[in-house]
């Protein structure tokens, strides 16, 4: 591909008067591949984390604006890089239902039709905030929420809760 057959002969693509400026050609052109192949392995690692962090919420109800959606995500990839958290929040029109626990998972499952909220903690999570913390998140914190209809607020102040208070000693 770099070199040409015409004539049985054959010479590179890459032409310069000397050599330095042959070499200074090529290398030029090897740094235009490589930084190709960098801006694609970037696109790349976006995008993945794009359709990664998608799956942290879903809006049944489709109340949530997109920039809500945005911004629970981008939380939900902090918790995920930081401690090693998935963040599931989902938004529902019916009943909430338990999900299947896991490890690793922290699950947040709204109502706002039934004024119902579920928040289901891994262990090691558990055990870190307690069970006062706990029980007031599950039962206290979204009530003023759901009376002024700005739950999708409390969804973001409630990881907000959570993450300071894993972040202290």
């Amino acid at each position: 591909m770099f070199f040409r057959a015409r004539g049985g002969r054959r010479s590179p693509l890459v032409r310069g008067g000397s050599f330095g400026e042959k070499l200074f050609r090529l290398l030029l052109l090897l740094g235009v591949f490589a930084l190709c192949g960098w801006g694609f392995w970037y696109n790349s690692g976006a995008a993945l984390q794009n359709l990664q962090s998608r799956g942290a919420v879903w809006d049944e109800t489709g109340l949530l604006t997109e920039d809500d959606l945005k911004g629970l995500r981008v939380m939900a990839t902090r918790f995920n890089a930081e401690y090693g958290i998935v963040v599931r929040i989902q938004v529902r029109k019916g009943q909430v239902t338990l999900p299947q626990p896991d490890s690793r998972t922290l699950f947040i499952i709204i109502s706002p039709a039934h004024n119902q909220v579920l928040v289901e903690f891994p262990p090691l999570v558990r055990k870190s905030l307690g069970e006062e913390f706990m029980y007031s998140l599950q039962n206290t914190h979204f009530i003023p929420y759901f009376e002024n209809g700005q739950w999708g607020l409390a969804l973001a102040d409630a990881l907000k809760k959570i993450w300071s208070g894993l972040g202290r000693p």
